[in-house]
């Protein structure tokens, strides 16, 4: 998020979206497996987060389901899907990713250029 071209706004929704996402990725790997997650505190960063942006709770709502559709579009583009797969595996393999090296990978699967990753 060093990259000064985007906005207070964009920085806030793509870090909100980050929280989103991870109940996304295992509704795409398995489905069947969510009930012995628990997204909650996930979710409850992404409203504290979205709240410096919504002036009530139904614009945090809408924020929120506008950012939950586009991580599901995110992870149905297959290209990106992979660079999400490949983070994983780095992950998987070295327990601990330096900033640069998943800023590589991100920058390979970029979720939307607005949110080039500099």
């Amino acid at each position: 998020f060093e990259n000064a071209t985007l906005s207070i706004d964009q920085k806030v929704k793509s870090l909100a979206m980050v929280y989103i996402a991870g109940r996304e990725a295992v509704l795409k790997i398995q489905p069947d497996a969510i009930p012995f997650f628990n997204f909650e505190f996930d979710y409850e960063q992404a409203k504290t987060l979205l709240s410096t942006l919504a002036s009530d709770e139904e614009e945090k709502k809408t924020l929120l389901i506008g950012l939950e559709g586009e991580a599901k579009e995110v992870f149905s583009q297959e290209d990106r899907w992979r660079g999400v797969e490949r983070l994983a595996e780095e992950l998987i393999k070295k327990k601990n990713l330096q900033w640069k090296d998943a800023k590589a990978i991100f920058q390979q699967m970029l979720l939307r250029p607005r949110f080039r990753i500099s």
